[in-house]
Formats: C-alpha cells, sequence, structure tokens
C-alpha cells in the first residue's frame, strides 16, 4: 500500500492554493526539499545564524534542523518524511526565532494519502466551450430558418 503526501496550505499567504496539489505529492519516507514545500517568505526571516528546527506533526517527530544564515534565511535543506506516517492532515513545521529575535513558527499542511490525489473537473474547458458555442450556433440558425419558412407560409 504506497502513501503520499500533498500540501494543503501553509501559515504564509503564498500557499499551495492555486497549485495543482499533486505538484506537491510525496511518497512517505521520501526526502524531500523544505524548498519544495515551504515559500521564500517561510524561508526568509529568521534570526540571523539562529537554529530553525523542523518538526513533523500529529505526533511530534524532529526532522532536522537548519542553521540561518547572516541575512536570516534558511536553505530549504532536506528531510526525511516518516515512513509510519498515519492516513490523515499533519503539519511541517519550522520553529526558531524571527529576525525580531521574538519566537517563530511556519508550517505547512499536509494529509498523507493513499495513492494520487484524485481530480475533479476536466483539463479540455476550453475544448467544451468551443463544443457549447458550436452546439448554440447550430441550434439558433435552425430557429432562425424555422420562422423565416414559417413567416413565408404565413404570408
Amino acid at each position: 500500500m504506497a502513501l503520499s503526501l500533498a500540501v494543503l496550505g501553509s501559515s504564509s499567504a503564498a500557499s499551495a492554493t492555486g497549485y495543482d496539489l499533486n505538484d506537491f505529492v510525496f511518497d512517505p519516507g521520501s526526502t524531500v526539499t523544505l524548498a519544495d514545500i515551504f515559500s521564500s517568505e517561510q524561508l526568509n526571516g529568521w534570526a540571523p545564524d539562529g537554529i530553525v528546527e523542523i518538526f513533523f506533526l500529529s505526533d511530534p517527530v524532529k526532522l532536522g534542523e537548519e542553521t540561518a544564515d547572516a541575512a536570516g534565511a534558511i536553505a530549504g535543506g532536506d528531510v526525511t518524511i516518516p515512513a509510519d506516517a498515519a492516513l490523515g492532515v499533519h503539519k511541517i513545521e519550522l520553529r526558531g526565532n524571527g529576525a525580531n529575535g521574538a519566537a517563530r513558527v511556519e508550517f505547512v499542511e499536509i494529509v498523507v494519502f493513499n495513492g494520487p490525489l484524485p481530480t475533479t473537473g476536466s483539463s479540455n474547458v476550453a475544448l467544451m466551450l468551443g463544443v457549447a458555442f458550436l452546439a448554440f450556433a447550430v441550434g439558433s440558425g435552425l430557429v432562425a430558418t424555422n420562422r423565416r419558412r414559417e413567416a413565408v407560409l404565413i404570408d
């Protein structure tokens, strides 16, 4: 039974919204680059040269830590998603101090899911609109032709 992880949302305005969630599907136990799941806003603004810890939550599991550079940015290195993660919603959190010295937490919500995410709707919207327009045009033409015939028969 293969499980997959998908990014659902994050604590910053730059979240997975607007992206194909299947771009964020990972296999449990796989190595994931933080820069692939966190926005640049979330990876910057940490205390210069400070430690940023990385956790996997529902059951807290420390995945690792990174040291911010002199500008307060973390490189977005690699972490390994727990292979035994339960199905359901979880978070990956970054914990440390912000550039102002106050405690800071950034997170990305994920779901452990069995297989790829299902798709809804259609990727052929333009084709469907074209067919609908064509059907409308043909129908309008038939109605107009029928009305002309009726008008000629009445006269």
